[in-house]
């Protein structure tokens, strides 16, 4: 009768310890790959990572920085250019570092915009043709949409469900988890996929703006609109 008391005890203790175990681990905190307040002056050409990594960007000389409304400053990307010839100076970009890729692991973006445009890149690492693989958050058809593509091209994507192209500030919050994708808009849940994504790691730039590497048959879909801030925690 001990025995079998002890033993069933014992189960119960290393049950405990292992759920324990695993509550400590989901509760684990994020931790700041790179956070980009857009707080800079007029004629910035340096956006400052405050994540403490020193992932600081290149800002193309056709972005206008140090823009101000209602105690908030900002980043404007204007509508003049946008059609141009492909180049970086609308863009803002950061060289490639590990910290910046997801690898296979937690990883969460999120940018807070406003636009009336419904087709355009708003921040990605990487193409659709990138080896390594990449990811993107993107207006289109006026819904905010992310996508994670692995190096196996498995893809897992999440969509906004309405749309974000009204002028308004909207908060998106894109986060992949090894097996699914959830997208947040202004604190709500809009949706989640429940797929697998792969490992995306590749050398390219974070690129805020539109696509650094186009012209051709391939668009450089350039943003059209105003950016708060972006932050990429990982965990």
């Amino acid at each position: 009768m001990w025995g079998k008391t002890t033993a069933r005890l014992g189960a119960a203790i290393a049950g405990f310890v292992i759920a324990s175990v695993a509550t400590t681990a989901s509760a684990a905190p994020w931790s700041p790959a790179g956070i980009w307040a857009f707080n800079e002056s007029p004629n910035a050409s340096t956006a400052f990572d405050t994540s403490g990594n020193g992932l600081n960007a290149a800002v193309g000389e056709d972005v206008n920085t140090g823009m101000t409304f209602n105690n908030r400053t900002y980043y404007n990307f204007p509508s003049e250019g946008a059609w141009g010839p492909p180049g970086h100076e609308r863009l803002v970009l950061i060289p490639d570092s590990p910290e910046l890729d997801p690898g296979v692991g937690m990883y969460r973006v999120a940018i807070v915009f406003r636009t009336r445009a419904g087709g355009v890149n708003i921040i990605q690492k990487g193409q659709s043709n990138t080896y390594g693989g990449f990811w993107k958050i993107e207006t289109h058809n006026g819904l905010a949409t992310c996508l994670f593509r692995g190096s196996n091209d498995e893809s897992s994507g999440v969509g906004s469900g309405s749309r974000v192209d009204d002028g308004q500030w909207h908060k998106v919050v894109c986060t992949r988890f090894p097996d699914r994708v959830v997208m947040r808009v202004d604190g709500e849940v809009t949706d989640t996929r429940y797929h697998v994504s792969g490992s995306v790691s590749n050398t390219k730039y974070l690129a805020i703006g539109g696509k650094p590497e186009c012209g051709g048959s391939v668009g450089c879909d350039y943003y059209i609109g105003d950016i708060d801030y972006v932050r990429i925690t990982t965990r």
